[in-house]
């Protein structure tokens, strides 16, 4: 379900920082095969489910968790059940009041307390169900409400989520369950700061803010204190599309994008290449052309996404900034190149290297199990490919889209007609966010897609109304239409978009070549 501008709802979801005193937090690892974030720590949690909602009704003085509203009780409900099920430790009493999170309580209850988290993860009893027919009773008044964070418009699966905290020393030790949770350990707050900034703890953007927010503050035992005060400050975030919040998204769900220097055209000073990861498995999206130092940047990036297997290399099209750098790349990972057939000339005699598999859009790329569909969507270039990652939503643009300005297209490669046909067809998709192939990561495809195509036509006005007044070369037009708006390095490529425009126009009849170089409205003299 999304709204009508297709941005999905925020679903409630509730998050539990377990604190074993001096200063260690459980994390739990999500497994690699997982759709979303798989691979990432976080701390136990999901989403507030019904079951939640009916114990916050039945029994709302046990979830009176510090600091938060009691209209939001069902989220301690929830933060309180995904804890048992995903590591075995009840935020409860029972009617002698002991806690049976702690030995005395979960020795007591042992079969009990195994039996009633089966039956929860079975979907066979709810949360009211156990608790109640044991005789026990839910201690939110454990809990410290510490944030709200919202995820972004741009997320396929977006979150409403209250994160708690709970001081859990001497309690029994965690067990992970299994379907749901690869692995789980105790983690000194530093170390655990230390391991995201190596690459070897992926965190997802809320969990590292609040990693970090608990670090500067003093550590687990002050993070206690603070957030059993009512009158505590608590964070609140509502992420808007920053590029700098699409880019997290990005990484969260399988997608790092690695900026690499190439020489390419301003604004522009890099070329990204994308690394799509999913089930131990890895493609490459284009290849840049920064030598041994672009694939140093790139494999940076694998290392960090667990060394998974690159399957292959494919290129948007065969422009050098886009790939120049493909054979070092082939060489680094051992992966053969995959790209339109047409581009397989140009990509043996300038760049040395050979198409393994020719892709004329249609295919779909395996990546673990997500697909990348192939799309063959010229007009920059004849030879260029765009490609969709179907369950992430992102479309991976090349140069059809940018992240900052447009593209040129004209001679001798470019044809605007194909073009604007390419761009109506990529709005045709239900992307969420753009990879473009250079600059950053850009929110709302149809609306950004929809302004290059207006950009264009009010191009081609501009190009009409001054051959109203007579007929220009192609100089004078660019010159009128480009100077001072921008860098002189990149003026010829202006010229060759006003020849584009022009040869469109042509065909359609709505302008023509005259003597001596010059273009006139179209019809007879």
């Amino acid at each position: 379900m999304t709204t009508a501008d297709g941005v999905a709802p925020a679903r409630d979801a509730a998050t539990v920082i377990l604190v074993k005193q001096p200063d260690f937090i459980y994390m739990t690892e999500r497994p690699a095969s997982l759709r979303v974030a798989g691979g990432f720590y976080v701390f136990p949690g999901g989403a507030v489910e019904e079951q939640d909602r009916a114990y916050a009704r039945a029994r709302p003085g046990e979830l009176a968790a510090v600091g938060l509203d009691p209209e939001h009780r069902a989220f301690v409900a929830a933060g309180i059940r995904e804890t048992f099920e995903e590591v075995g430790l009840l935020l409860a009493e029972d009617r002698e009041g002991r806690p049976l999170w702690r030995p005395e309580g979960a020795r007591v209850h042992a079969a009990a307390l195994a039996a009633a988290r089966a039956r929860l993860n079975e979907g066979a009893a709810t949360l009211l169900d156990v608790v109640a027919g044991h005789g026990w009773r839910l201690t939110g008044q454990l809990l410290g409400y510490v944030a709200r964070w919202v995820t972004p418009p741009a997320a396929r699966r977006r979150f409403n989520t209250r994160f708690f905290i709970a001081d859990v020393t001497g309690g029994i030790e965690p067990a992970p369950f299994a379907p749901e949770v690869a692995a789980g350990e105790w983690l000194r707050l530093s170390e655990a700061v230390a391991r995201h900034e190596a690459g070897t703890l992926p965190l997802m953007r809320p969990t590292r803010a609040l990693i970090r927010e608990l670090a500067a503050g003093g550590g687990a035992a002050e993070a206690i204190r603070r957030f059993r005060d009512p009158d505590a400050e608590r964070l609140e975030v509502i992420e808007q599309n920053t590029p700098e919040v699409l880019l997290a998204v990005l990484n969260s769900q399988g997608v790092a994008m690695v900026p690499v220097p190439s020489p390419t055209l301003l604004p522009a000073t890099t070329t990204n290449v994308f690394l799509v990861t999913h089930g131990g498995e890895a493609v490459l999206i284009d290849a840049g052309h920064g030598g041994d130092d672009g694939v140093a940047l790139v494999r940076t990036a694998w290392e960090r996404a667990g060394r998974p297997r690159v399957k292959a290399l494919v290129l948007t099209h065969c422009h050098p900034d886009h790939a120049g750098g493909a054979a070092g790349l082939q060489k680094a990972f051992g992966c053969p190149l995959w790209a339109h057939p047409s581009a397989a000339e140009t990509l043996r005699t300038r760049f040395g290297v050979e198409i393994g598999r020719p892709l004329e859009g249609g295919e779909a790329i395996p990546v673990g199990s997500m697909h990348l569909d192939v799309l063959h969507l010229p007009g920059h270039a004849p030879n260029h490919l765009c490609f969709f990652l179907r369950e992430r939503a992102v479309l991976f643009t090349g140069d059809n889209v940018v992240g900052e300005g447009s593209s040129w297209v004209g001679p001798p490669d470019g044809d605007m007609a194909l073009y604007l046909e390419s761009l109506r067809k990529m709005q045709e998709l239900p992307a969420r966010i753009i990879a473009p192939g250079h600059g950053p990561a850009l929110d709302e495809p149809r609306r950004r897609i929809q302004a290059l195509i207006d950009r264009r036509l009010a191009r081609e006005a501009d190009i009409e109304r001054l051959l109203r007044e007579g007929p220009r070369t192609v100089e004078d037009l660019t010159e009128a239409l480009y100077a001072g708006q921008v860098p002189g390095s990149v003026m010829e490529m202006a010229r060759r978009t006003v020849l584009g425009h022009l040869i469109k126009l042509e065909r359609e009849g709505r302008a023509r070549p005259v003597e001596a170089g010059l273009w006139a409205l179209g019809g007879s003299d």
